[in-house]
């Protein structure tokens, strides 16, 4: 009796899982009440080792179905919520010209290209001849 009785209860406990990747609401509902992602449930070590009435089984089986599936709900959320932010790629370029090294950057190598070439341009007055040839790196 206890044996089935443990198979049926992972029979339910992996149902429930299954079922909770079926499910992709953010609230859920068990005899007529509604349960959101939000509500915490917590989940109790049972003190006996099987003299569970069905009633508590069945009470007991609920809570871990809730929990796995809010536990699922918030990997999800994780899973596709990391690295939202677009990687911004920073450029330097330098110009060795006129005795001295300019160096300028940008998210993008042209950017960095000209902010160097006007850095070496500032300091000549304007005069950008030697100015020329950065070289970039990322």
């Amino acid at each position: 009796m206890k044996t089935s009785l443990f198979k049926n209860c992972l029979l339910g406990l992996s149902l429930s899982v299954g079922a909770a990747t079926a499910v992709a609401d953010d609230s859920f509902s068990y005899s007529g009440r509604a349960f959101s992602r939000d509500e915490v449930i917590r989940i109790e070590v049972g003190k006996q080792r099987g003299d569970y009435s069905r009633e508590e089984l069945e009470r007991r089986m609920w809570q871990l179905e809730r929990a796995v599936w809010q536990l699922q709900q918030r990997v999800f959320d994780l899973e596709t919520t990391k690295n939202t932010k677009p990687v911004v790629e920073s450029w330097i370029c330098t110009v060795s010209a006129m005795g001295g090294t300019f160096t300028g950057n940008g998210p993008t190598k042209a950017e960095a290209m000209a902010n160097s070439i006007n850095s070496c341009k500032k300091e000549a007055d304007d005069n950008g001849f030697f100015c020329k040839n950065p070289k970039c790196e990322k």
